[in-house]
């Protein structure tokens, strides 16, 4: 048998192990319900429920993303053609209600379905709305996230000029939600506002680009830092000499956490689940949000959340960084919000369980053998302090109230500036001044910034204290990091004129907001970037930037055509407008030849379009449709623009297979799966050639089988 054979057939093997194992796994843990039953986080009569739904398969749930100009009347397609299809449906003798939507996701734009992801993957009877789901996934129209995850983004109420930051940003879900709502105003093309999102972990970037790359944003930028010390991202300002530090209006905080509410999809936490899973986490969850608060502008709005039920890594992370603040952070009473959510207030008291397994009610019982794991921040503030900091504005959700995950959300406001920050500045000035003259003043109780002496220090005559040890010198990152340059080019850059002329680009298009990451050779792609993000890219030069822009043009050479540059399907809604030559119109005919024929011949589509055809000159052409939704106002029109190559003597649409069988679902067409399978699977999809050959190769293989079939 051939090697590779072999080997195929002993993963398939090893992943039938790994399903067998994670079907023997007992759902038991005893320290985890006893731990939880001494917090109280259920009472007694809500236990026997609240194991019940852990140990409950998660229902799949998934999200219409909002921002899509057809978005409404993609769901109106799904849901005819879909959603009501099944009504009545029978899986292992038992009757499947349809997906219904989530009663508190605004617009019915998040639904639900009451079957495992096992069980859709697994059925042929749902096998239909599994290829739906895929496919549109890919194509960023569906975002498949948990329910409770989509919580934190509703409570940043993202406008679209605000500055947004998710410091812990992978997988990329919630921040998915983040450019969602940046971009929800339709009349306005590019947004004032940009989204940041950064991740410690590299090869979660990757991830976290794969998961954006999907919305299409010019207003987005992925960053790799450890979130606890997130640098200051510096931009310029008009009137201004020097540049300035942005101070962002929103703020996601999904911290690391034990992860304890995630059970019923990670089910190895059944076995693994142990008390130091928070304590170990809980110093990290403090800094990160403490910097967090540092880099959020003053009446902007932080959200803290975590998909754990321990009140160590949730209100003792919230009643630490408000003590540590002093009156600059407040948490608001979102009780109000999100009405239809059956939600519990946050706990004000809890105690702390060491490795050991003993319980401590306050930081001055922990003996010394345990202090080295668990720190004064864990333990709940005295009474006075929990009324002042009002605890329970704090969000919890627990599996058993409305079928999902566990977590945790609190919604901070900051109102004056921290007073840490207004220490050191002072500090620093303190410091410099007295090394101006090369000497270095003795240090004091009083000089010493942040007065952290020790009481072995204070105890020391003064002329006998030295200059304090040096830090650990930290590894210098900034020459590891190796990323192409980020040139933008100008109406002058040879490029331009060639695409300027060939699609007749309106003058006022933004060409200075155009780069490429080639600084010598010639430029294979050319991506957007909003001017926000331009800001950054110039005054930043060590940033540790992963992706950001949006492609626009691809390096497309052919000898018959007068442009070396075609537009790419993922740009189109930021170059369509511009675009004054090259737009052909298409009935609903026309988009089904298109979409389900290979390469058709001009002569195939209506006498109108052919007419179009026929005056257009070979090259990349933009494809429109426009259907007016008569049950809807008049005004409102649903349509969409395909990026396509008209050649000699045919067509033929530059997008990837699934694009085709979503844009027939738009124009109410379903059943043309089997004929799109046979015209297409056989053939490379044109976005996939044009990365993988030159279009010159895809023009001749186009005309040459035109040509004979004629």
């Amino acid at each position: 048998m051939p090697r590779h054979k072999k080997k195929g057939h002993q993963k398939g093997h090893r992943r039938d192990n790994r399903v067998q194992h994670f079907e023997t796994i007992v759902k038991e843990n005893e320290k985890f319900l006893n731990y939880y039953k001494t917090l109280k986080l259920v009472t007694e009569d809500e236990v026997p429920d609240f194991l019940a739904t852990l140990r409950e398969p998660l229902p799949a749930t998934f999200r219409i993303t909002g921002t899509r100009n057809h978005a409404k009347e993609l769901l109106k397609c799904v849901r005819t053609q879909y959603f009501d299809k099944m009504e009545g449906t029978v899986i292992e003798d038992k009757t499947i209600p349809p997906p219904q939507p989530i009663p508190w996701y605004p617009d019915e734009l998040a639904w639900q379905i009451n079957l495992s992801k096992s069980t859709i993957k697994t059925s042929k009877e749902m096998m239909k709305l599994k290829k739906l789901l895929i496919d549109e996934t890919a194509l960023g129209n569906f975002s498949r996230q948990e329910a409770v995850s989509m919580i934190p983004p509703l409570l940043l109420d993202v406008q679209p000029y605000h500055y947004v930051l998710d410091m812990c940003a992978a997988p990329g879900s919630k921040t998915a939600q983040l450019i969602e709502f940046l971009h929800q105003d339709s009349n306005k093309i590019i947004p004032d506002g940009l989204i940041i999102a950064n991740d410690a972990d590299n090869k979660r970037c990757y991830m976290l680009v794969h998961q954006s790359k999907r919305l299409n944003s010019p207003c987005f930028m992925i960053t790799n830092y450890d979130a606890s010390m997130m640098p200051n991202i510096y931009i310029s300002k008009a009137g201004m000499t020097k540049n300035v530090p942005i101070r962002y209006d929103r703020i996601l905080c999904d911290v690391p956490c034990s992860g304890d509410g995630t059970m019923r999809k990670n089910i190895m936490l059944w076995k693994r689940w142990h008390q130091n899973n928070a304590l170990g986490l809980h110093c990290l969850q403090l800094r990160i949000l403490i910097r967090g608060v540092e880099l959020l502008a003053r009446d902007g709005i932080l959200v803290y959340s975590t998909c754990s039920f321990n009140p160590i890594e949730n209100e003792a992370i919230i009643a630490a960084l408000i003590k540590k603040a002093g009156g600059s952070i407040r948490l608001i009473d979102i009780s109000d919000k999100l009405p239809f959510l059956k939600k519990r207030s946050g706990m004000s008291t809890w105690k702390v369980l060491s490795k050991q397994g003993n319980w401590y009610d306050k930081f001055s019982d922990v003996p010394v053998n345990d202090s080295a794991m668990i720190k004064p921040s864990m333990f709940p503030p005295s009474e006075s302090e929990a009324n002042e900091i009002c605890l329970d504005r704090c969000l919890r959700i627990l599996p058993q109230d409305q079928n999902t995950g566990g977590f945790f959300v609190a919604v901070l406001q900051k109102v004056d500036e921290v007073k840490w920050l207004s220490k050191q500045k002072s500090d620093d000035v303190t410091i410099q001044t007295s090394n101006v003259g090369g000497n270095i003043e003795k240090i004091t109780d009083d000089n010493v910034p942040g007065k952290l002496l020790t009481e072995e220090t204070k105890n020391t005559p003064k002329d006998e204290i030295s200059e304090p040890p040096s830090k650990k010198v930290k590894t210098n990152y900034k020459d590891t990091f190796k990323e192409d340059p980020y040139c933008f080019i100008s109406e002058s850059d040879p490029v331009w004129p060639d695409i300027r002329d060939f699609y007749k680009m309106e003058n006022s298009f933004p060409v200075e907001l155009v780069f490429t990451r080639t600084k010598i050779g010639k430029k294979r792609t050319l991506y957007l970037a909003s001017s926000a993000i331009k800001n950054i890219l110039e005054n930043n030069g060590t940033l540790r930037v992963i992706n950001t822009g949006v492609r626009i043009f691809s390096r497309s050479e052919s000898q018959h055509v007068n442009c070396s540059f075609r537009i790419n399907q993922e740009g189109i809604e930021y170059i369509y407008p511009y675009v004054q030559n090259r737009k052909i119109s298409l009935t609903k005919e026309d988009v089904i030849v298109l979409l389900t024929e290979n390469n058709p011949l001009d002569v195939r589509f209506s006498p109108c379009t052919h007419g179009q055809l026929l005056k257009t000159c070979q090259g990349c052409c933009l494809f429109t449709y426009s259907n007016q939704d008569e049950s809807s106002n008049a005004t409102e029109t649903n349509g969409f623009t395909i990026c396509g190559w008209k050649g000699k003597f045919s067509v033929r649409p530059l997008i990837p297979k699934p694009d085709h069988t979503h844009y027939l679902l738009l124009c109410g067409e379903e059943g043309l799966e089997n004929k799109l399978d046979n015209n297409i699977s056989e053939s490379v999809t044109a976005e996939d050639t044009a990365i993988n050959s030159s279009t010159s190769e895809l023009l001749q293989e186009s005309d040459s089988g035109s040509m004979s079939d004629s």
